[in-house]
C-alpha cells in the first residue's frame, strides 16, 4: 500500500549550509518532496545529491534543473516545493510506473540512504524550516533505480563534442537525455549504436512536436532526447547489449553520442536511465 510519511528531522538547515537527510530504511521509495517556510525557498536549493551505501546514484546541479525536469515529465511545480521523483507516473502499468523507485531495504542490498543539497543564504526566522515528506510503497528486493549522470561541457565556439556514456559490461537502460543550455546554439544532437542512428539530428522544433503529441511539456532552454517519450518502458535505449545476427545478446561494443553547437557556451547534461543500485 502506497502510502505518505514524514521524513526525520532534517540537518544541518542554516544559511549556506550543507543538508543532509538520512532516509529511514524498509520501505521503497516513490518521491521524496522537501516543503519549505518563511525564508527559505526551493530558488535556495543547488547540489542535490541521492547517495545510496555512500555513492552518488543521482545528481542535479540546480534546483531549476530539476524542476525542469519534472515539469517536462508533466510534474507540479511549487515556489516552496522540492521534489525528487524516482517513478515513471505515465508508465503504462504499475510495473512500468514504479521501475525506477528505490528499494532501501537489505535485500536490495541497501545500509545506507541519504539525500544532500546546499542551502543558500538567508535571513534566519523561527518559520524558517524544512518539512520532508515521502510517498513510499512495500518493501521489496529489487536492486533496479533511476539514475541520473551529471556533465558539464564549456564550448569556445562551434564545434561538435562527443560525450562518453556508459556502454557494454557498464551499459544500462538509458530512459532520456536532458541537455540544458542556449537552445538557438544548439544544431543537432546525434546517438548512434552500433553504428546505427538511434536518435537523428532533429531540430528542436520537430523533436518538441512529437513530445508534445505524447503530452510532454518542453521547458525553455531544455533539449530532451527522450526514447520514452510514449511512456512505454521497453523502449528504452539499451546501452548493454543487444541481440546478434545469431538471435543471441552480445555487449555493444560501440555507442556515440554527439552535440553539434554553432556558437561558444556553457551546456549542463544529464542522463536518466534504469539501472542497478551497485552498478558504479
Amino acid at each position: 500500500m502506497t502510502r505518505k510519511v514524514k521524513l526525520p528531522l532534517i540537518q544541518n538547515v542554516g544559511p549556506n549550509q550543507r543538508v543532509t537527510v538520512r532516509m529511514p530504511l524498509g520501505v521503497t521509495y516513490n518521491k521524496v518532496a522537501f516543503f519549505t517556510a518563511g525564508n527559505i525557498n526551493a530558488a535556495l536549493i543547488s547540489n542535490i545529491v541521492v547517495k545510496i551505501n555512500g555513492s552518488e546514484r543521482i545528481r542535479w546541479n540546480t534546483q531549476a534543473h530539476l524542476q525542469a525536469r519534472n515539469s517536462y515529465n508533466r510534474g507540479a511545480s511549487d515556489a516552496n516545493v522540492l521534489e525528487l521523483d524516482f517513478i515513471e507516473r505515465g508508465g503504462k502499468d504499475e510495473a512500468a510506473m514504479t521501475l525506477g523507485a528505490i528499494a532501501a531495504t537489505a535485500e536490495a542490498g541497501v545500509q545506507d540512504l541519504t539525500i544532500e543539497f546546499d542551502l543558500g543564504n538567508y535571513v534566519v526566522t523561527a518559520a524558517s524550516v524544512i518539512t520532508g515528506v515521502a510517498e513510499v510503497d512495500v518493501p521489496s528486493r529489487n536492486k533496479l533505480i533511476v539514475r541520473n549522470r551529471f556533465f558539464q561541457r564549456v564550448f569556445s565556439g562551434a564545434t561538435e563534442e562527443q560525450i562518453v556514456l556508459p556502454f557494454g559490461l557498464n551499459g544500462e537502460q538509458l530512459k532520456r537525455v536532458y541537455l540544458f543550455g542556449t537552445l538557438a546554439q544548439l544544431n543537432h544532437v546525434r546517438v548512434r549504436r552500433e553504428g546505427a542512428d538511434e536518435f537523428e539530428q532533429l531540430s528542436q522544433a520537430q523533436n518538441e512536436f512529437f513530445q508534445r503529441t505524447y503530452g510532454k511539456t518542453p521547458q525553455a532552454g531544455l533539449y530532451v532526447l527522450d526514447f520514452t517519450e510514449h511512456d512505454l518502458m521497453g523502449q528504452m535505449l539499451n546501452t548493454a547489449q543487444i541481440i546478434g545476427p545469431d538471435g543471441q545478446p552480445k555487449p555493444i561494443q560501440n555507442l556515440d553520442f554527439r552535440i553539434n553547437v554553432n556558437a561558444a557556451g556553457t551546456w549542463n547534461i544529464y542522463t536518466e536511465s534504469i539501472t542497478t543500485n551497485d552498478r558504479p
